[in-house]
C-alpha cells in the first residue's frame, strides 16, 4: 500500500500480534521504524504496536514506546501486562 494510514498500521500490528512469531516481530519493527512520527500520537495505533511487540517477545522495544507516552490508555496498560 503506497500511503498507509493509521488504520492500516493498526490492522497490520493486530495481525502480527496474533501470529506471534519472529517473522512477525521483524515486520513490526521494520514497519514501525518507517511510520510517520505524527502517528505516534494515535493511542489506538500505539496500543496495537505495543501489543504486537509484547506478544512477539520484544519487551524492551515495547517499553521504549510505552514510557514516553504522557496519556496512556487502558489498552496500553493491558498490552504491557
Amino acid at each position: 500500500i503506497p500511503q498507509p494510514d493509521q488504520v492500516i498500521f493498526t490492522i497490520l500490528f493486530n495481525a502480527c500480534a496474533k501470529i506471534q512469531s519472529s517473522d512477525a516481530l521483524v515486520l513490526v519493527k521494520n514497519v514501525s521504524s518507517k511510520m510517520p512520527q505524527s502517528y505516534l500520537d494515535d493511542r489506538t495505533l500505539m496500543a496495537s504496536l505495543i501489543d504486537a511487540l509484547m506478544k512477539c517477545g520484544d519487551v524492551s522495544s515495547a517499553e521504549s514506546y510505552f514510557h514516553p507516552i504522557e496519556k496512556k490508555s487502558i489498552q496500553m496498560y493491558g498490552a504491557m501486562m
